[in-house]
């Protein structure tokens, strides 16, 4: 055999296995997301919740888009825990498809904490400041969520304090803030983490309750996502 016929032969068989392999991925993929059952690892929205104000909203401000949130606070030890991979899952979402990150307020304490994850987005700061806010509630590097607490430790971070103090006290922060929890109380959080995907006419929600395991968690995300796609 020349050359040449060598080079044909190789690529062909090179091919074939390209292709027998992404069948067999597929085949996983399939197998796995199939057995994924609505009631059990996650659970659908009656037709209703499209009805409310403040849902719809929230769909047109992304029209034919899927939409995944995120209920949870820096206070929530399942948060913290969780918020590596939900980062990297989240920056992996495919074209029209968007993320909200939604703090929730379930006691006076919290309050503060959704207040500093609004304020930072508002001043263009949320890289700096969500993960180390996560780190430092979790390692008890605040001693409590006072304003002035949390306004230090935004300092800290390199924040600008006159900037953030003015973004943390504005109306515009307390509006958004009063919206994550009508938004959670509108779609029934209890517990969080909680994630939700809203499609066009379906909306569906999971935990790790309800999922059995983390990396579970993420497939049937992933499975909603691509099924509302």
């Amino acid at each position: 055999m020349n050359r040449h016929s060598k080079a044909k032969t190789w690529i062909f068989i090179s091919g074939f296995f390209a292709i027998a392999l992404s069948c067999l991925w597929s085949a996983r993929i399939n197998a796995s997301t199939s057995a994924f059952k609505e009631g059990a690892e996650y659970k659908k929205y009656s037709a209703d919740i499209y009805e409310k104000a403040i849902v719809q909203a929230l769909i047109q401000k992304n029209p034919g888009k899927v939409t995944v949130l995120e209920f949870y606070s820096y206070a929530c030890h399942w948060c913290q825990h969780l918020e590596p991979q939900v980062a990297a899952w989240s920056k992996q979402l495919p074209a029209g498809t968007v993320f909200y990150r939604i703090p929730v307020n379930f006691q006076p304490s919290w309050r503060p904490l959704a207040k500093i994850y609004f304020a930072a987005q508002s001043l263009g700061v949320l890289d700096k400041v969500h993960e180390p806010m996560f780190e430092a509630i979790k390692n008890a590097q605040l001693a409590n969520t006072k304003d002035e607490t949390l306004l230090d430790f935004m300092v800290k971070l390199g924040v600008d304090k006159a900037a953030f103090n003015q973004a943390y006290h504005s109306f515009a922060v307390d509006s958004q803030t009063r919206w994550a929890n009508n938004l959670a109380v509108s779609f029934k959080v209890t517990a969080i983490p909680t994630f939700v995907v809203i499609g066009p006419k379906e909306a569906f929600y999971t935990q790790t309750g309800l999922t059995g395991n983390e990396t579970e968690l993420f497939d049937v995300l992933s499975f909603l996502v691509k099924q509302q796609r």
